[in-house]
């Protein structure tokens, strides 16, 4: 079983429209065809993909290209990850124990790995910069109907209550829609007594409100995505401002403290806007003893699917001095297993697209001009340091 996952055996994404995806990292969405998401977990196009996992003749899925991208160039995968924390299953469960609901690409941010898949701002800038970027789109809005929302909700958490199970929502920006989470704080503490949340979240948003459900559910672990720390964080995640999300970040990490059900981890994905900021992240994480996840910004997020060929937003495509100060810099912050990682995450070139390596400085000064910003400035400040 060279290819197996164990993800489609036990779990399911569901995004909005009812279209299903085998994990947040897989491929194509495939349109709900059954009256309900549980007979297409028990359907025929799922039993597929299992069966095709389990052939240990059968070549790698479309779906999974991300997957083996990563490993094939050294990086840690999710389906290594799943595989170490589940185990070898053949046998799919009758009812997903885990469930990821991407409730919307509503957001307030316009991250420049991110597209409009993810975050609908993005459509402000798409006809701006659709001649340097081949796979640029507008996309409409997609948001789960309130009512459809609730239903997968209550087939969820409603049925085999007493069975561990694992809820994750992301988006967009999951903490946007407030409706939503009265709705799941209607919940009794029993009916969620059970489930382990997830929540991924670019810390923009702190509402008490919202984070207090978090108190309900056996576990809840809280993802905040900060890439890199002040103008390099800034300039990655348009228009956040860092003094207002370290503030938030206080805020989570108070929550925590006074809460045992509550975990708390900073993802940082590395790309090529944020890594110049790394340095000062790691300073940050230490000072304030933060836990944090470091992960590779490698796939086009424009393009339909998984698209494996490296654009602008690879760590990579930067200048050899730039990376090296970045190397330097983070060199007695990281532990050799990061250091490694980070390394072969700058030599990772052989599959940036040429269009891409050639326009790289033409992209950033149409995003400087799009958003009144200055990268270089930035980066002459980092390297006179």
């Amino acid at each position: 079983m060279k290819f197996y996952c164990p993800i489609p055996f036990y779990s399911l994404e569901i995004n909005p429209n009812f279209k299903s995806k085998l994990c947040c990292v897989s491929g194509d969405t495939t349109p709900n065809k059954y009256d309900s998401w549980i007979e297409f977990w028990q359907g025929k196009e799922m039993n597929s993909i299992r069966a095709t996992l389990l052939d240990p003749d059968a070549p790698v899925l479309s779906n999974c290209k991300y997957c083996h991208a990563q490993e094939k160039n050294g990086l840690n995968s999710m389906r290594v990850e799943e595989i170490k924390r589940k185990g070898i299953i053949t046998v799919p469960k009758r009812f997903p124990t885990e469930l990821q609901l991407k409730l919307s690409n509503i957001c307030n941010l316009k991250c420049l790995m991110c597209s409009a898949a993810a975050s609908d701002k993005w459509n402000d800038d798409v006809d701006l910069v659709s001649d340097l970027q081949k796979n640029a789109r507008k996309l409409p809005i997609e948001n789960f109907n309130f009512d459809e929302s609730i239903q997968i909700l209550n087939n969820f958490i409603l049925n085999n209550k007493k069975i561990d199970k694992k809820l994750t929502l992301y988006g967009g920006e999951p903490l946007i829609h407030k409706k939503f989470w009265e709705h799941i704080n209607s919940y009794d503490h029993n009916d969620l007594r059970y489930i382990t949340l997830h929540v991924v979240t670019n810390a923009t948003i702190f509402n008490l409100n919202i984070v207090n459900t978090f108190t309900k559910f056996k576990r809840t672990y809280i993802n905040l995505s900060i890439d890199g720390a002040a103008e390099f964080f800034e300039y990655a995640r348009y228009p956040a401002k860092w003094k207002l999300v370290e503030k938030n970040i206080h805020l989570f990490k108070n929550f925590m403290t006074v809460n045992d059900n509550i975990n708390l981890t900073i993802l940082n994905t590395i790309s090529s806007f944020s890594a110049p900021g790394l340095p000062e992240f790691l300073k940050f994480c230490k000072k304030h003893r933060l836990k944090y996840q470091l992960r590779p910004c490698i796939v086009d997020s424009f393009a339909t699917d998984m698209d494996l060929s490296r654009s602008y937003s690879h760590p990579g495509i930067l200048n050899a001095n730039i990376k090296d100060k970045i190397l330097n810099d983070c060199k007695k912050q990281l532990t050799g297993q990061e250091f490694t990682f980070i390394n072969n995450l700058f030599h990772d070139v052989n599959f940036i697209d040429p269009f891409y390596q050639k326009n790289f400085d033409n992209y950033v000064a149409r995003i400087d001009k799009i958003r009144n910003l200055n990268f270089y400035n930035l980066i002459d400040q980092f390297l006179n340091e």
